[in-house]
């Protein structure tokens, strides 16, 4: 009987240090395979965030061109209808003031209109590049969505074996009573 009660607790030490390197094992490649997603994640988040900043200065830059551009071509063009307005008031002074007068007008609306044109062209594409950068946040914000997700599926998976390896534990508890005393 002493011979059989010494195999059993022999036989129990030994089916309990498997069980233990088996949870061990286990729960150190959880880990580390979580750290490894974990730093994946991290990695794809700040690449998503770069090349969104990229994009976003890119499209700013550009709008900003655009906008310099269309100023410089629209302030051109304003000068040089001014001056060849000053030229047809000085070559026509001698016809009636209310001629004159009409002219001056129709170039000052000219220019506001182109001016207004402009400023409604520059405004339309500041728009459009909120837009595009506004689209491109909501991306990276469901891509950070989704891999947060994964993280709650990985844990709950996790706790799930958490809990398997606990039921485990109390079913060689109970099966082996004789090893709490220990």
């Amino acid at each position: 009987a002493d011979a059989l009660a010494r195999q059993t607790e022999q036989d129990c030490m030994e089916l309990r240090e498997k069980t233990e390197n088996e949870c061990d094992a286990l729960t150190e490649e959880t880990s580390r395979e979580c750290q490894r997603m974990s730093e994946e994640t991290t990695a794809e988040c700040e690449r998503m965030h770069a090349e969104t900043v990229a994009a976003c200065e890119r499209l700013d830059a550009e709008t900003k061109s655009a906008c310099q551009e269309r100023k410089e071509s629209t302030y051109a063009e304003c000068d040089k209808l001014k001056r060849e307005t000053r030229i047809e008031v000085e070559n026509l002074r001698e016809e009636t003031e209310t001629h004159c007068r009409l002219l001056t007008e129709q170039t000052e609306e000219n220019c506001a209109n182109m001016r207004a044109e402009a400023t409604a062209e520059c405004e339309e594409m500041r728009a459009q590049a909120r837009s595009e950068a506004y689209s491109i946040r909501m991306a990276v914000k469901r891509e950070c969505e989704s891999v947060s997700e994964y993280m709650i599926q990985m844990k709950e998976a996790l706790d799930s074996v958490v809990l398997s390896v606990d039921s485990t534990m109390q079913v060689a508890e109970q099966a082996f009573p004789e090893l709490n005393a220990n």
